[in-house]
Parts: structure tokens; sequence; C-alpha cells
């Protein structure tokens, strides 16, 4: 069996110097020294080499290309490590502008650098090892251990954004798609997979994504340049303040634009959910992240393009 790793940087590719965290060449190499793996060849690239809270279009786009140029090389996985910040962003630019993922793709993070006893880079690792070993299915995926957890396989598409200071990853609704224990990789029976493939795709700079966040006080100003798709962050419940004047007037002056509300509970009849239809509300039942890099791939390959209401095409 043969596995590419993908070396990005990221705290697991980090060590702390002079009392801070950067990036360094030599430290995600000790990922493949920690343990041996019978029977199992790995290679390695290193397209570029960042911290992943300063990930731009730039660096997505490199890495996309060079997920498509590895898929056909025989390889049984590929292995992406990433740093944790915007670990889901780049699963689901693969999810979406990749097509034809022929080999399941893992992205693996560490919460500190691995010469921290409190790093679990080479648990999340090792999983995504012991995954791959089962020959499962195509897809993307993310490989993570939470803190008094067992190392979890989420699918790409479900993962949900970080909570404020907490390096945990879950899936929505909780429904992670493996866990390993003692016996093996064991598939969770109530995570039901989304099929859906990708398109090669090259993610455009600047695509007009307004992302309006629901939280009391929330002044709703309009945006200046370009909005080419709306995502609607609610409150947990999938509920939204239409009583708010600004917010109406916001959603009334991009009358034409795509309009998505993320997170929906569809079983969660609250009576402010009356007017999603009257302003061109489409509620979906996937996380931001997934919305979010799902709008932008479309934007990308000129599906959603849309000249704000009242503008020009050149603006």
């Amino acid at each position: 069996m043969k596995i590419l790793v993908i070396f990005t940087g990221g705290t697991i590719g980090s060590k702390l110097t002079d009392g801070f965290i950067s990036p360094d060449r030599g430290a995600p190499y000790a990922l493949l020294e920690k343990f041996k793996y019978p029977g199992i060849g790995f290679d390695t690239v290193s397209p570029y080499t960042i911290l992943s809270e300063n990930l731009s279009v730039k660096e997505l786009n490199i890495l996309l290309d060079t997920v498509r140029k590895s898929l056909h090389m025989g390889y049984d996985g590929i292995i992406i490590t990433h740093g944790t910040d915007t670990l889901q962003y780049s699963a689901a630019a693969v999810l979406e502008c990749v097509k034809n993922t022929a080999v399941p793709i893992v992205f693996v993070s560490s919460n500190y650098p691995l010469e921290d006893e409190r790093a679990n880079g080479y648990e999340n690792f090792k999983n995504a090892v012991s995954f791959i070993v089962t020959k499962p299915l195509p897809g993307t995926y993310i490989s993570y251990k939470n803190t008094g957890e067992t190392p979890k396989i989420h699918l790409a598409d479900r993962v949900l954004s970080h909570s404020e200071a907490d390096d945990g990853i879950y899936s929505m609704h909780g429904r992670y798609y493996a866990r390993r224990e003692d016996n093996g990789i064991i598939i969770n029976p109530e995570c039901e997979r989304d099929e859906k493939g990708g398109e090669d795709t090259a993610l455009c700079e600047d695509p007009g994504i307004l992302v309006l966040d629901s939280y009391v006080g929330n002044m709703y100003i309009k945006t200046p340049g370009t909005v080419n798709a709306i995502i609607i962050r609610p409150y947990h419940s999938g509920t939204l303040d239409l009583k708010n004047k600004r917010l109406i007037n916001l959603l009334e002056q991009y009358k034409e634009i795509p309009k998505l509300l993320v997170g929906a509970m569809p079983d969660m009849p609250y009576d402010s959910k009356r007017d999603f239809e009257k302003y061109d509300i489409t509620p979906v039942s996937v996380p931001f992240i997934t919305a979010y890099m799902r709008v932008w791939a479309k934007i990308s390959r000129g599906l959603l393009n849309k000249p704000r209401q009242g503008r020009s095409n050149k603006e």
C-alpha cells in the first residue's frame, strides 16, 4: 500500500521557537518516524508551508492542483497535514473543487506542536492511516481526536466551525463518519453519506459572498462592492430577527441575490420562519463552511454571478 502525504504547514508542521509557534519544514516528518507502518510506503510533497490562519485563495488553488495531479498516480490514499484554524475550509474546497476523487483524502491537524506532550497530531495521523488501510469509499475526510474522546473520522461536508477557544472538531448533529477503537475502525450507522461529487474548479479571488451573522444589536450595514450571494448564520435553532428593520432593508436591497440560511432545523417551527419565503431566504441543512465553499465554487464556475440590484456588471 502506498500513501501520499501532502505537508502544508500549520501547527502540525511547526515548532515552538522563542516563545512563538512558527512553521518548520522538518517538523512534519516526525509523523512518519513516530510509528512503524509495515507494508505501507509514504511519498511526501510540500507545495507550501504556512500557518493556516494565513490561508488564502492562492494556497487553496495550489492545494487543489496538487491533489488533482496526485489522484491517478497509483496511491491508495492521500493524507493532507494542515493547520486546525482553517482545516474545514480546505477540506470543503477539495470536496467541491476536485472531480472524481478515486481514493480517500484525509485531512490531519494537531492542536499543539508535535513536540508538545499534549499534541493530538500523532493520534490523528495514525487514525488517518488506519482508516485508509480499511480501503474506505473515495471521499474527503477529516481525522481528529478531541480531548477525552476516541479518534474520529468526519465527512468534510458535515464538519462545524470551531467554537470560541475550543480546538475540538465536531460533525453536525454529532454524526461523525467513523471512530477508531481497539478492534479497528467502526463506521457510524447513523451517518448517511452524501455521494455528491465535485467539479474541477480553480477558485476565483473575491467571490463576493456576504456573510450575515446573527447577534443582538447587529447593525446590518450594507457592504461596498459586488455581492453575488448571501449566506446567513442564524441563531442555533435556525431563527432570524425578521422584525429588525435594518435586516429587512438589507434583504430587500439584495432581492435578486441568492440567500442561504445555513444549519437549518426544519423541525423547529418558530414564528420567525414564516417570512423566509417572503424574503427569498433558502434554508439549507449543511454547516456554514460547507455552504460557503460550495457557493464559492459555483461562483468560480460562473453559475451564481449576478449583478447586485441596481448596479452594473462592471462594478
